[in-house]
């Protein structure tokens, strides 16, 4: 994972990583990580918190895959047995100690 000079300049406690094609069209998700983050009993704990990635124009049937259904659907909820699920790239919001 590369750092960029924004982490450099800034000392946030928290970093979001998303794409740069992503927005947030939910005004409440940083309010909502920061939950996570700050739970008494398990935020110490916690070290990255994912938001889900909603696609848009995917055709009907999903001919090309594009929604990513089975890596939602199967492979994320399969993952719980080991921990949790694994990080997927972006639209995550990371305790900034745990990337370094």
């Amino acid at each position: 994972m590369q750092i960029r000079v924004s982490s450099m300049i800034s000392n946030g406690e928290i970093v979001l990583n998303v794409d740069c094609d992503m927005y947030s069209n939910n005004s409440q998700s940083l309010r909502d990580a920061l939950c996570f983050f700050m739970d008494e009993v398990k935020g110490c704990e916690i070290a990255f918190v994912q938001t889900p990635q909603c696609f848009e124009n995917v055709t009907k049937n999903d001919l090309y895959g594009g929604a990513l259904r089975v890596i939602y659907e199967v492979e994320f909820l399969g993952l719980d047995g080991h921990g949790g699920p694994f990080y997927i790239g972006t639209g995550c919001f990371h305790r900034r100690d745990t990337l370094c």
